[in-house]
């Protein structure tokens, strides 16, 4: 998709402008880095505006298989919370300074 050359955007071109240019840097330019953020970003959009109809955000989805597999594997609970910390524990590494490193 091409810039769009108007001042307004929505936010699913919003979206789909931060994942290509996160496909660019990763295939072209190498930076890992700033590919992992900013599809996080285009990710973020995308999960939120699936929830706005009412439909699953994919890691909404994958949270509660984990939750449901610890329950039937290993016969405990595990909160939700766990499997997102974890899940999100590489972007936030790279976005925020987590724990002082």
């Amino acid at each position: 998709m091409d810039q769009p050359t108007g001042l307004t955007l929505i936010k699913l071109e919003i979206a789909e402008l931060q994942l290509n240019r996160a496909l660019a840097l990763f295939l072209e330019d190498s930076d890992f880095v700033s590919a992992i953020t900013l599809a996080e970003a285009s990710e973020e959009i995308l999960g939120k505006l699936l929830e706005k109809k009412g439909q699953r955000h994919a890691l909404d989805a994958l949270v509660a298989t984990s939750v449901e597999i610890a329950r039937v594997v290993q016969y405990r609970e595990v909160p939700p919370k766990n499997f997102l910390t974890l899940a999100n524990g590489i972007r936030d590494g790279l976005k925020h300074i987590t724990d002082g490193q």
